[in-house]
């Protein structure tokens, strides 16, 4: 069955993808981009031994960073390749510290996947969290590279076609690191006889890195310990529809203050949303201005790659996304110790809906019931103390996997 599967994919699924690609890609910027990378002559700088190989598909980058840290204590003259599949995380893999060179990965046909192992020729490959790709994983099996799969996830299916598809795409992994025992019961139903094991998840140890390696911030901006804060990170205009409103007499009144981080914060987003904090009556400062925003109420976030480092400015966070369709990253907000809220759209993610469990996360619905709360709060600071205690004691405990990973890869490191 393996073979057919394989024999399909490869003669009839894949050639139809690349013969559409080009097509597509007129409609795509990205897509473009991916193909004109893809493209370029394959050039490996001289090696001094070896390579570990990581493969991040995109955001999935943030998973393997602590990885590489503890990779480079442990085994510093093994040079480390990452590949990416996405070009929007091209410079910031290629710019990593212990990365020693990084490529696009190669479509998934059976000539530019062989090239590009018998030019690098890894010892492994360690896949960061998903992107299994058939074709490659062939390729890995004939050249003898063992394939590791780690921060592993795997929900319960229910779809036979999702559970054959599974069975079939980890029959090439070699060992599967999971983040919790429930994935491993998950996966360990449909892989047999691969071993899986749980190491916890990696960004957690990446998050904390941050947290305690901050990129510095305009002190002149700081607010005051005077007026609570809240950071809605990383917003769309659904998001913003409900918290603007929502806390509008809060921030006029004095009792708080935000910081407002749009997730695309180009020139016209910010100048709309310029206009409607004006229209709110809510005065603000821009990040850019670098000046201090004790009359404001609002400090408007215009550049990008701050976020992470904002919420240690703020006791409370709105993760955006959450009422738009998918939340992004709660992490950051949690590890900080702010006390967080997602909207109703939060289930996208795994680490939202395990401290909402946990009672350290919160989930509101709409604009009355996130005023509601944050008044509440804001009238018991006590409670903020208690929470934010008992979240820094969640988070470490999370910490290590990237430690307990690197050390449980030595069969295949030495």
């Amino acid at each position: 069955m393996n073979r057919l599967l394989l024999t399909l994919y490869r003669f009839l699924l894949m050639p139809a993808v690349v013969i559409a690609l080009p097509f597509v890609a007129l409609f795509n910027r990205k897509l473009r981009l991916g193909l004109s990378l893809r493209r370029k002559r394959l050039v490996v700088e001289p090696l001094v031994d070896r390579p570990i190989w990581i493969h991040a598909a995109s955001g999935e980058f943030e998973y393997a960073k602590a990885v590489i840290r503890e990779l480079k204590i442990l085994y510093p003259r093994l040079p480390v390749i990452v590949t990416y599949f996405s070009p929007t995380y091209k410079r910031a893999v290629e710019t990593f510290p212990g990365v020693h060179q990084s490529f696009p990965l190669p479509l998934d046909l059976p000539g530019p996947c062989r090239s590009f192992l018998r030019q690098v020729r890894p010892r492994v490959l360690l896949l960061a969290r998903t992107d299994l790709w058939p074709e490659l994983l062939e390729q890995c099996r004939q050249e003898n590279v063992k394939v590791i799969l780690f921060s592993f996830t795997q929900k319960t299916f229910h779809s036979r076609f999702k559970k054959l598809y599974t069975r079939w795409i980890m029959h090439w992994i070699e060992q599967i690191y999971c983040v919790s025992p429930a994935d491993q019961a998950n996966v360990t139903s449909l892989t047999g006889s691969t071993p899986v094991a749980v190491t916890g998840d990696t960004r957690f140890d990446q998050v904390q890195y941050r947290l305690t390696h901050p990129r510095p911030l305009p002190e002149i901006m700081r607010p005051s310990l005077s007026v609570p804060v809240l950071i809605a990170g990383s917003t769309w205009p659904q998001d913003e529809a409900v918290i603007l409103p929502a806390l509008r007499e809060l921030l006029i009144s004095g009792r708080l203050k935000l910081i407002l981080v749009p997730h695309e914060p180009d020139p016209e987003y910010i100048a709309r949303l310029q206009l409607k904090l004006t229209q709110l009556d809510l005065a603000t400062a821009l990040y850019s201005a670098e000046r201090a925003w004790n009359e404001q109420s609002v400090l408007l976030v215009d550049r990008v790659g701050v976020l992470a480092d904002l919420y240690a400015w703020a006791q409370y966070a709105l993760i955006g996304g959450s009422f738009r369709g998918s939340v992004h990253s709660v992490m950051e907000a949690l590890g900080a110790g702010c006390m967080a809220f997602v909207g109703p759209h939060h289930h996208n993610n795994r680490e939202a809906s395990e401290f909402n469990q946990l009672e350290l996360l919160d989930v509101v619905h709409g604009g009355e019931e996130l005023c509601t709360k944050v008044t509440a709060m804001l009238s018991t600071p006590e409670h903020l103390v208690r929470r934010r205690t008992l979240l820094q004691q969640e988070f470490k405990r999370r910490l290590g996997a990237s430690q307990k990973l690197v050390v449980d890869l030595a069969p295949y490191l030495t």
